[in-house]
């Protein structure tokens, strides 16, 4: 992928469309369709807010859920305190960063979230 590229697909994770909400098996987790081939994914969610569906429009900084630890043996037990967010992007079907060298995949997600803003 190419410097490029990459800007042209992380720019479109501003907005999307969710296209999977599982609330059970594997943990509560939300997909959401960016456009262009790019995908991110939301997982261990506790909850999933109530009226969040496929086919919803969703918008930066729009609540889908809180962070949590479902799907794991941690929530089987009644543990909280391992509470996380295990967020992914996928590009054009693969996970982003896959055959990438950790630190190049770092330094590509530090590039994108300082250029719009994030901290």
């Amino acid at each position: 992928m190419t410097s490029a590229d990459y800007e042209y697909h992380t720019s479109q994770s501003q907005k999307g469309t969710v296209t999977y909400v599982e609330k059970d098996f594997g943990g509560r987790q939300v997909w959401i369709d960016h456009g262009h081939g790019v995908m991110s994914s939301f997982n261990h969610l506790s909850s999933i807010r109530k009226n969040l569906k496929i086919g919803n429009k969703v918008k930066r900084g729009e609540v889908i859920g809180t962070i949590g630890n479902s799907g794991l043996m941690e929530e089987a037990k009644g543990i909280t305190d391992n509470a996380h967010l295990h967020f992914e992007i996928w590009v054009d079907g693969e996970f982003f960063g896959n055959g990438v060298a950790p630190v190049q995949v770092r330094k590509m997600l530090q590039f994108f979230f300082k250029r719009n803003g994030a901290d």
